[in-house]
């Protein structure tokens, strides 16, 4: 089970929860890195950040362990979005609901609804904005890479986000009001969101 001691996240995310994060950039201007976000399906510390990230001027998807709550970056929001779909090994149709994992739903299940979603993820093209965002955005980058995560989610039913700008909307507000604190001093720790705009 993750720790909670030093945390910069409450309360911590729980697999089969899909986080989207926001973590502050160098500025300013206030701009945000976006990645999704899978706790551990065995309940370590290190789930698993997905993200694009820009390598040698060009992006690309990566999916690497990583502990969100205990983050060497600056954390500016976290909110659930979604959940994993988790079953038996060999079928992967259950649910989990606000609780523990459904009868059957053991560690080869939680893996395979997690190795399931990165290659889900994986299939984004890295190298153009995508078609449903050709009008609104210039170029590629993190952020319209989650976009188009967000939409094909809601396409399969890992969340039901049928407006991925009201989401980006919230989460950025979270971000703002998260930047605010720490400039008056009174920030603590991210409280982790129940996103208004995709469950």
């Amino acid at each position: 089970m993750s720790d909670s001691q030093g945390a910069k996240l409450a309360p911590l995310p729980a697999f089969p929860q899909i986080i989207l994060a926001l973590f502050f950039l160098p500025g300013p201007p206030l701009r945000f890195h976006w990645i999704l976000y899978v706790p551990d399906p065995a309940g370590g510390d290190d789930g698993t950040k997905l993200h694009a990230i820009q390598c040698f001027g060009e992006f690309e998807f990566a999916a690497v362990p990583y502990n969100l709550a205990h983050c060497a970056e600056t954390l500016a929001a976290a909110a659930v979005v979604g959940r994993l779909r988790v079953s038996d090994p060999d079928i992967c149709t259950a649910t989990y609901l606000d609780g523990g994992p459904p009868d059957g739903a053991g560690a080869d299940g939680r893996a395979k609804a997690l190795a399931d979603f990165c290659t889900l993820l994986a299939q984004i093209p890295c190298d153009a904005v995508p078609p449903a965002d050709a009008g609104r955005e210039r170029a590629f980058t993190c952020r319209v890479w989650t976009r188009e995560a967000l939409r094909r989610m809601h396409a399969v039913g890992l969340v039901h986000c049928p407006d991925v700008d009201a989401l980006e909307h919230e989460m950025r507000a979270h971000g703002k009001q998260t930047a605010r604190a720490m400039a008056d001093g009174t920030f603590s720790v991210v409280e982790l969101k129940t996103a208004q705009h995709s469950h």
